[in-house]
């Protein structure tokens, strides 16, 4: 299952749980929407729910291949696998695991089984039962899903409060200003499903005559997504004043990301530098491509890496390009093309590449005005479910002219 789809798909199952003051029950229902609604998906067997009392963490509940009998076992909290996972939010082990003492664990019925921290102060930890093959990195950006999801859900309340503040920050995020490059018109508008998103955009001035752009999406809503879109623009930032090449930058981006413990830790990002004459240098962290519109047709560029933040070790390549007089580039989040009409029907990339195609003689504001009015139409309403984020570049001049 693609990653990002895969997130939303538990987020919103999540999401739509109904709130309860007990944080136990809360936690036992995201385990039983894992198990029993995604278990398959994931690999994932059973499921347990372990809440620290004193010095102790004490098995309370579980679901799946499980016997009830091992309800109130006890673990300390200085076992090995238990520092590993408050250490990293999350562990994956095997049974012949040294650090593993199957004394403790005597219910394990798989040979490898995945653990997250998750509530306050790492109140609770979930543990699963893991069928194999595993897939390591699927099985690390799933873990690191179900806990974000958890822990949103437990933040949601204290959270209804914060979004006043959120959404200063997610303005703060977008630049103020319309920024200028010789030979170039660059326009962007970034518009949330809610009062406040996860989507955001920025320029970069490297210098007279080259220019930065990231066009970004954190992924979730509310608080945490602003705050993480927040740090991944501050982070992107600081890592371009040590003038480092992209992708090694996105490395850096990627470890910041990883680190982060408020937020959603799942970004997608797409960074590109632009020279005056048209040189254009990328990279993509698990973005929705842009497209390069030419003359001779439409291109993706795709050429990167995997989201940010899931996976410490993941690395990114460059990619290449260069614009000619009339070429475009549209980058969007994919509330682009993810919106959808009455009968459920999505916008989709071809239709958006149509729309590109048959408007390639207007101004780069005009196209980003033109493509959110032409969703507007598709969709019937505003009835928007994600963030909505185009920036669209265009080189002025002839494209007749000879070089």
């Amino acid at each position: 299952m693609e990653f990002k789809q895969l997130y939303k798909k538990i987020e919103s199952t999540v999401a739509a749980l109904e709130y309860t003051q007990d944080e136990q029950e809360l936690i036992y229902q995201v385990l039983e929407v894992v198990v029993r609604g995604y278990g398959d998906a994931l690999g994932i067997r059973s499921g347990r729910l372990y809440a620290r009392v004193e010095n102790d963490y004490v098995l309370e509940r579980q679901i799946g291949d499980s016997n009830d009998k091992y309800i109130g076992l006890r673990f300390p909290a200085q076992y090995l696998p238990v520092i590993r996972i408050r250490e990293n939010k999350y562990v994956i082990m095997h049974k012949d695991d040294k650090e593993l003492d199957i004394n403790l664990e005597p219910f394990l019925v798989t040979n490898t089984f995945a653990a997250i921290a998750v509530g306050h102060g790492d109140k609770y930890l979930v543990s699963f039962s893991v069928d194999e093959p595993v897939d390591e990195q699927q099985l690390i950006f799933s873990l690191n899903t179900i806990r974000f999801a958890t822990n949103f859900k437990l933040r949601e309340l204290m959270l209804q409060d914060e979004f006043l503040k959120a959404r200063e920050i997610q303005l703060s995020l977008l630049p103020d200003y319309e920024v200028s490059l010789a030979n170039f018109e660059v326009y962007g508008r970034s518009v949330p499903a809610t009062l406040v998103g996860g989507d955001a955009f920025d320029y970069f001035r490297i210098g007279d005559d080259s220019l930065g752009i990231a066009v970004l999406d954190a992924v979730g809503h509310g608080l945490p997504a602003a705050l993480q879109a927040r740090d991944a623009i501050t982070g992107l930032r600081m890592a371009m004043f040590s003038k480092l090449k992209i992708e090694f930058m996105m490395d850096q981006l990627n470890q910041v990301i990883h680190r982060s413990n408020l937020s959603s830790r799942f970004v997608s990002m797409f960074y590109c530098e632009l020279e005056d004459y048209g040189h254009l240098v990328y990279t993509n962290a698990g973005h929705p491509a842009p497209l390069f519109a030419t003359q001779t047709g439409i291109y993706d560029l795709q050429r990167g890496g995997m989201v940010l933040g899931p996976n410490p070790k993941a690395t990114y390549k460059r990619g290449f390009a260069f614009m000619m007089p009339g070429d475009y580039l549209v980058i969007y989040s994919d509330g682009i093309t993810e919106a959808r009409n009455k009968t459920k029907e999505m916008f989709g990339v071809e239709r958006l590449k149509a729309f590109i195609t048959d408007n390639m003689n207007v101004t780069a504001h005009e196209m980003v005005d033109k493509i959110f009015e032409c969703i507007f139409e598709f969709s019937g309403s505003d009835t928007r479910t994600d963030d909505q984020t185009l920036v669209v570049i265009r080189r002025i001049g002839d494209p007749r002219a000879q070089f």
